[in-house]
């Protein structure tokens, strides 16, 4: 279960990071930059599949962020990580970080992916920036409290202090 959640978190930081750095540039180089998270989340002859048109911010994201059938989309990665971790569960299993995966499961999917589209001259592209960065901050946050709560093995511990006595 560890291995492959520490891979679904690395995975969900790593698209969340890289598809937020291809989008974030200029309005211009918006479609550049669907083309190339289309690739770097080895979906493009999926997306050519289901969408015969050119690369549109909606059907992109939609394919890339929110599709649970895409093992190389960020929602795969969100629905694996919650079953390993309700897999985990039981007396004193990780139920902030599993409601945590959940909450971010949801705020995919419920994302109004069909309303990001392309203006005549910028892209509106903010709030799915910003949930990007979200998701990648709980994720990482989530890493941090799988890690305190199963591979710490250390007890909080008084502070050490040094006395010298004085030499006889």
């Amino acid at each position: 279960h560890f291995l492959d959640m520490g891979r679904r978190i690395e995975r969900g930081i790593g698209a969340a990071r890289s598809i937020g750095g291809v989008l974030s540039g200029a309005p211009g180089h918006i479609e550049l930059g669907l083309k190339l998270a289309l690739e770097l989340s080895d979906s493009t002859i999926t997306h050519r599949t289901r969408y015969p048109a050119e690369p549109r911010p909606a059907s992109v994201l939609d394919l890339i962020l929110a599709d649970p059938a895409n093992p190389r989309g960020l929602l795969y990665q969100l629905l694996r990580l919650k079953e390993h971790l309700e897999a985990l569960g039981g007396e004193g299993g990780p139920v902030p970080a599993l409601q945590s995966a959940a909450a971010l499961a949801e705020r995919l999917a419920g994302f109004p992916w069909s309303r990001v589209e392309i203006g005549p001259d910028a892209v509106d592209l903010a709030p799915v920036l910003g949930l990007l960065d979200l998701v990648a901050e709980r994720l990482m946050g989530l890493h941090e409290s799988l890690a305190r709560s199963f591979f710490t093995h250390t007890q909080s511990t008084k502070p050490v202090s040094f006395t010298t006595r004085p030499r006889k």
